[in-house]
């Protein structure tokens, strides 16, 4: 009875504590008294404590696990951006947005169960070993993980720095698997790339993430575009899955003038919590004709680009109807490295639309299958100097029209006033 008495009063204290300490360190003070609150608080306790004292598999049910697994459940449930994020997952949830991770340099997408490469970092060991967009991956260090999921792979591809991994992969016409044994490396990589004049003096860049860098990137590829003659803008937006507010803020001042509202933030009971101006001088000229490009996977700050510069007027946007991830993510880390990502608000552009699972509408809808998504990010990939016979042998399959690029062209020319491709002016 002794030792039951201490115990009652060790949970007691420990009870009290816990109050103490939610009492100063809760963001406020409403849940702190409800009943609701400490009753599910313990329901939660005693399922951890079965879980713990009697799941078959002891390795996996220790309190720190089943911490873990609560927390995701709990915030996860809530919507598909809410998380909660692990130390280590934490850290990965800021890799793009850093602009630099530890890998092998290899961009991967899964499509139809497989996880393709489909571009290569040119300091990454990924592109030194020969490894090609097209290929799939099959094995990492002897296991296979043709039924694991993107995040799977990616995780057991990334780690320190200086250690190797054993990556095998699937390539179309060839019979054999390709193995690799690759060094991770720490690797940098630019949000803007693929900078070059078309014919006709159309400019042309793509943007594969809104980093902490990427405004300033984009300021000086439009500039020497500019200083090249450059007539009419293209901003590829395919496959962005977004980043920072603040990088798309930055890229939209480059268009914009000042003191022109871009955009509103409404939160849970639909008021207005931030209304967003812009500050600098307008950079790009107003009378360059722009065209984003975007298609299913463009989402978030990607969407708020393309989206406030349509709306303005100032741009507009081909391709398919993008993800439709319009709702703000706060991010709160705690002292031991782990956070949560909780969506709390909603975006709405100048003219009132919300894009929150509903998307962005193109200007001109190119309507895609996934196949046709998938062999585009390859060919963009590699190198276009190949011929089709060469590239054909490398990927398995011939070169396709880019579909989405060749109507934007188009609608520049036309806004240019200069006769349509494969016409002589007089």
């Amino acid at each position: 009875m002794r030792i039951r008495n201490i115990i009652v009063v060790f949970l007691l204290v420990f009870i009290i504590g816990q109050g103490f300490f939610l009492f100063w360190r809760a963001p406020h003070l409403d849940g702190v008294f409800s009943f609701s609150f400490w009753r599910n608080l313990g329901k939660v306790g005693y399922v951890m404590l079965l879980t713990e004292e009697s799941y078959v598999n002891e390795s996996r049910a220790d309190f720190d696990q089943l911490g873990d697994n609560a927390l995701h459940g709990l915030i996860g449930g809530l919507d598909s951006y809410s998380n909660y994020l692990t130390d280590h997952e934490f850290a990965e949830y800021e890799i793009p947005t850093r602009q630099s991770y530890a890998g092998i340099g290899a961009e991967v997408r899964e499509v139809d169960g497989r996880v393709y490469i489909t571009g290569l970092n040119v300091s990454g060991a990924a592109k030194e070993a020969e490894f090609l967009p097209g290929d799939w991956i099959v094995e990492v260090d002897g296991e296979v993980v043709e039924t694991l999921g993107l995040r799977e792979i990616v995780d057991l591809l990334r780690g320190e720095p200086g250690t190797t991994v054993e990556v095998g992969v699937r390539r179309a016409g060839v019979d054999d698997m390709i193995r690799r044994s690759i060094e991770r490396r720490m690797l940098t990589f630019e949000s803007v790339k693929d900078i070059r004049m078309m014919p006709g003096g159309i400019g042309y860049l793509s943007i594969g993430v809104f980093g902490q860098r990427t405004s300033g990137e984009l300021e000086q590829a439009i500039q020497g575009l500019l200083d090249e003659g450059m007539r009419g803008l293209i901003i590829d937006l395919r496959n962005n899955p977004g980043g920072l507010l603040d990088a798309a803020f930055g890229n939209i001042e480059l268009f914009v003038p000042p003191e022109v509202e871009i955009l509103t933030v409404e939160g849970r009971e639909e008021g207005v919590i931030e209304r967003f101006f812009t500050e600098q001088e307008t950079f790009v000229p107003e009378d360059l004709p722009v065209i984003f490009l975007q298609n299913r996977f463009s989402a978030s700050a990607s969407e708020i680009m393309a989206g406030v510069l349509q709306a303005l007027g100032r741009a507009q946007v081909v391709g398919e109807i993008s993800y439709g991830k319009g709702s703000v993510q706060s991010v709160f880390q705690f002292s031991a490295g782990d956070g949560v990502s909780l969506t709390t608000a909603r975006y709405v552009l100048p003219d009132g639309r919300a894009i929150e699972g509903i998307g962005l509408e193109p200007d001109e809808l190119i309507e895609l299958d996934e196949e046709e998504i998938l062999r585009l990010s390859i060919q963009s990939g590699h190198e276009m100097s190949l011929s089709k016979e060469v590239f054909e042998e490398k990927f398995g399959f011939s070169p396709i029209a880019d579909r989405t690029m060749e109507r934007a062209v188009e609608m520049i020319r036309l806004e240019l006033g200069d006769p349509p491709s494969g016409e002589e002016g007089e």
